[in-house]
């Protein structure tokens, strides 16, 4: 009987919370929605033989749609297992699925810019420089007969000896005979030998032979000498390459993530005019500030959340907070 009651009570629970109204952005206006459904949960009985409880009718509730046209059960929104309603679900609060954006990174890549390049290159033939030593005339041996020397002196030649001859001299003073024959004196006197000079060749040096050495003659020439053929080579450039930035979704949007939103009772004239004066500040146009969430208020509160990477579609929390609005 516990069991039931708190089955029975979740259920009313459920069913008065739901009736909220709901703020939903179409961003899709070519889409038509229902606004309301019905939704008759289940009726919920005993299986207990004991207990012979009569069968107990839930009232039947107008729930606003979200965006789902599948019916389910109370008990399975309840617990939070059919993907079509918002899971860990708090009571007093209303939910909805929101537009995620895509969402990319950007990340370095290095790319090729150039590609590697062969190129086929004719290399002409190397030479050097070489010195040939040329001999124009050998190294020979010459004689030469060097002719005697003579020179010229001067001689004194003797013509006549040294002789002595008797002269006749003066009468002796001291003679006493008087005959003056008597008184003759001779004196024997020496003659000098008689010279002349004469011009005598002599030899002052022989005649002799003299070999003379000729070095040779020769003459540096040059002439180039191939080092190394004429070829063809295969010349590679290498591939160059560069960084870019490469933009990849990281995250993958769509209506796929349930978030909180702002109930439709909460949603007051001055949470509008909070909203447009925020939009407003941030360089959207949302119209007028006459507390009227209307197109251009809706228009700008997309585009605001398409530039913040907010989840877009309706008044979520995250949208209020980036705006500022509590």
């Amino acid at each position: 009987m516990t069991m039931m009651k708190k089955t029975l009570l979740s259920i009313f629970t459920f069913a008065i919370f739901g009736m909220q109204a709901q703020i939903f952005i179409n961003t899709n206006p070519t889409e038509k929605t229902t606004n309301t459904q019905e939704v008759v949960p289940p009726e919920v009985e005993t299986t207990s033989a004991a207990l012979e409880t009569p069968k107990v009718t839930a009232p039947v509730v107008a729930i606003p749609k979200v965006t789902t046209t599948t019916s389910t059960s109370s008990t399975a929104m309840i617990a939070g297992v059919n993907e079509d309603v918002p899971p860990n679900a708090e009571p007093g609060k209303c939910y909805a699925r929101c537009l995620v954006e895509d969402k990319y990174s950007y990340v370095n890549e290095s790319v090729v810019d150039q590609p590697r390049m062969v190129q086929k290159m004719k290399l002409p033939a190397l030479y050097k420089i070489v010195y040939d030593t040329l001999v124009v005339v050998p190294a020979s041996t010459k004689s030469y007969t060097i002719p005697a020397e003579y020179e010229y002196v001067k001689e004194q030649v003797m013509v006549t000896p040294t002789t002595s001859k008797w002269i006749k001299g003066k009468a002796d003073a001291g003679c006493l005979s008087a005959n003056p024959a008597d008184c003759q004196v001779m004196c024997l006197v020496e003659v000098p030998a008689v010279y002349k000079t004469i011009s005598k060749k002599i030899l002052k040096n022989q005649a002799y032979t003299r070999q003379e050495s000729i070095p040779m003659q020769f003459k540096i020439v040059t002439r180039e000498v191939i080092v190394e053929e004429a070829r063809v080579v295969d010349i590679a450039t290498p591939a160059s390459y560069k960084t870019i930035q490469k933009r990849v979704l990281a995250e993958k949007g769509g209506y796929q993530v349930w978030r909180e939103i702002l109930c439709g009772n909460d949603l007051t004239t001055d949470k509008i005019i909070q909203i447009q004066k925020a939009l407003r500040a941030n360089g959207y146009n949302s119209g007028p500030i006459d507390d009227v969430f209307g197109p251009l208020t809706k228009s700008a509160l997309i585009q605001y959340q398409k530039d913040k990477g907010l989840p877009v579609g309706n008044l979520n929390f995250e949208t209020l907070k980036s705006l500022g609005v509590e």
